[in-house]
């Protein structure tokens, strides 16, 4: 059977409501008409989606692909989406449409689908949201999915609107930096793939792996302009570390920070561009696989001390994690197979970002975790130092002291 991939605007009704039912607070700000009606069209793209994956999976092989494409409904709900946000452009429901089609481009390599065509659609006028609570989410999303050169244009083009303020202008050329690494970011880890892939050829059996990540690399750009623009990337992070900007990278409550929720008090408490900038450059520099691992000096939720250092002549994973984490949790089990069957000769470290130390503490007290534990706090230092954006993240460090390859 075909695998299910349901488009994230799928998901935007459950994703309204489910910030509500969980916290029990009313939204920060009246939901619009114009967001109703979004509402409506994504609910009509729910029934369509769910109609059409209940089909699909009656059908194999070459009947499944000809079903999907006869009757995938990207191309009509991309449609509505995008008349909808020409509508509305500007406003904070063309926004949250603009997400919608900038974000489902994300999940795609395909550069002739209906996805792509809708954030094609919307790129160029980014500088219509200038000024709006939430661009700097949408903007994030623009490194996702194949290489699009006119994601780069665009946020260049928001960088430079009269409408962008300061703080709005850092957060997007931290964006666009992000955006002009990823090439080589992204072709060093399929050069590792294809790698081992070679090496282990029982994990492709067929080959046809191999033949998704060649084209996905085919599709990067030359090996010259990618270290161009990685060059210019870290200049740019180089120079937000460097700067005074007090701007911050909003956070938000729930799932619905993106939309209609604000979170003023997490916002407050989260790291400054600057800080991200300077994690970012630091885990290009210092954390890439085969650098020598940097320093590492923390304090155990037990209060002793926990060294990088006194772990040579072993392996030694680092995780991030947080209490509630469910793909963090699946790790654990993992993890204590390895410590039982590898022993001294293997460290772990998880680091917890939980923003109430009491969440940590209670992991601790259920005994899956049988290591070494560290509370790191929400956006925590250390997380933000080594550039963490999701959970899990794990590193694994050599005996001799090198990075390997980040996971």
């Amino acid at each position: 059977m075909m695998r299910r991939a349901i488009p994230s605007f799928v998901l935007l009704l459950a994703i309204f409501t489910y910030g509500c039912e969980k916290t029990g607070e009313t939204p920060s700000r009246p939901v619009s008409p114009a967001v109703h009606e979004l509402i409506e069209i994504c609910t009509e793209a729910q029934k369509q989606y769910v109609l059409f994956y209940a089909e699909l999976e009656k059908h194999d092989g070459v009947e499944a692909v000809a079903y999907a494409t006869a009757h995938n409904p990207d191309a009509a709900v991309i449609d509505r989406l995008i008349v909808f946000e020409e509508r509305h452009r500007g406003t904070r429901a063309g926004l949250m449409a603009t997400y919608q089609l900038v974000t489902n481009a994300g999940r795609t390599f395909a550069t002739d689908s209906s996805l792509w065509r809708g954030r094609h659609a919307v790129l160029p006028t980014l500088d219509a949201y200038a000024g709006l609570d939430g661009v700097e989410q949408m903007l994030s999303y623009l490194k996702n999915g194949g290489y699009d050169p006119l994601c780069g244009t665009a946020l260049r083009q928001l960088i430079a609107a009269p409408a962008t303020d300061v703080a709005e202008r850092a957060r997007a050329e931290l964006c666009l930096a992000r955006w002009l690494q990823m090439p080589e970011t992204r072709a060093r880890g399929m050069a590792s793939w294809l790698e081992d892939l070679k090496f282990d050829p029982a994990q492709d059996p067929s080959g046809r792996r191999a033949v998704h990540v060649r084209e996905a690399l085919s599709s990067l750009p030359a090996a010259d302009e990618r270290a161009a623009m990685a060059h210019e990337g870290r200049a740019l992070l180089k120079t937000l570390a460097e700067g005074v900007s007090e701007a911050v990278w909003p956070a938000g409550r729930d799932l619905d920070y993106r939309y209609v929720f604000d979170d003023p008090f997490a916002t407050a408490q989260a790291p400054l561009v600057s800080e991200l900038a300077e994690g970012e450059l630091f885990r290009e520099l210092s954390l890439r696989e085969g650098r020598p691992a940097p320093n590492l000096e923390l304090e155990l939720l037990d209060g002793s001390a926990w060294t990088l250092q006194d772990q040579l002549g072993r392996v030694v994973i680092i995780q991030f994690s947080f209490r509630g984490c469910g793909p963090c949790e699946q790790m654990y089990p993992v993890l204590e197979s390895l410590q039982e069957t590898h022993g001294k000769r293997l460290s772990i470290l998880t680091v917890m970002a939980d923003a109430d130390r009491a969440d940590t503490e209670a992991v601790h007290r259920s005994g899956k975790l049988p290591w070494a534990l560290c509370w790191d706090g929400s956006r925590g230092l250390l997380a933000t130092r080594w550039a963490v954006k999701s959970f899990p993240t794990v590193f694994v460090i050599g005996p001799d002291g090198t990075m390997g390859r980040e996971g």
